[in-house]
């Protein structure tokens, strides 16, 4: 599971265990839109869900 949505969802999801990406904003990075944007949120949603880090956290079912 993969869930984008704005960042007032961001640490409720990061606190389940579930990966998420922020998609209103583009503090960390984007914009997605269009031909040269696709690149960048393949690359984003592979770190996202690919980070060693969900190894470190339980998750909640």
């Amino acid at each position: 599971d993969m869930v984008g949505s704005g960042i007032k969802e961001k640490y409720s999801y990061h606190k389940m265990g579930v990966p998420f990406r922020q998609m209103h904003s583009w503090d960390y990075s984007g914009p997605y839109h269009g031909f040269d944007g696709f690149p960048v949120f393949a690359r984003d949603m592979d770190m996202t869900v690919n980070s060693p880090t969900w190894s470190l956290i339980r998750r909640k079912r």
